[in-house]
């Protein structure tokens, strides 16, 4: 059997050391604003994408399944998509955004290494009913109705999930 991976905290802790800092960790996560490590993560994937190339991105299509196209039949999804919204004429067709804010996974029970985070305060979503209660309650908001959410009756939402899976 393979050597196990390691886990996302002990990396944390081998870059810290190699930083020379043992703290690096606790002041990112505890110290560092959000915007600002939003911004320190971008500058980071900048400077690294400058010396990816052509070849680099066609072999992480062909060995990273987040990357790849998918093999259904999108002609099948459209049309299935096309009858799903005639069914429900009178409803709202709202597609959903398939980011929401940073965290709310979480907020779900969602363990942060099933979930492709992004930078600029966001995540893709690993579960649509996320998006849908967000969606609902802005509506509510809006409309001046406060309290318990309850549905949002007349609403058909379109969205594709996308799970990632442990690291």
């Amino acid at each position: 059997m393979g050597k196990e991976r390691p886990t996302t905290k002990q990396i944390a802790k081998a870059v810290a050391r190699r930083a020379g800092s043992a703290e690096l960790t606790r002041i990112l996560v505890d110290e560092l604003p959000g915007s600002e490590l939003a911004s320190l993560l971008l500058h980071v994937m900048r400077e690294r994408s400058r010396s990816v190339t052509w070849a680099d991105a066609l072999r992480l299509v062909e060995r990273n399944g987040l990357v790849r196209a998918d093999t259904a039949d999108a002609r099948v999804l459209t049309e299935l998509d096309a009858r799903a919204f005639a069914a429900a004429e009178g409803f709202d067709a709202v597609e959903l955004s398939p980011v929401a804010p940073f965290g709310v996974n979480a907020l779900t029970g969602i363990d942060q290494n099933n979930v492709l985070t992004a930078t600029r305060g966001t995540e893709v979503l690993a579960d649509p009913t996320i998006a849908m209660a967000l969606e609902c309650a802005s509506r509510r908001k809006r409309e001046g109705r406060a309290g318990l959410l309850t549905g949002a009756p007349g609403t058909e939402f379109l969205y594709r999930v996308f799970r990632p899976g442990p690291l």
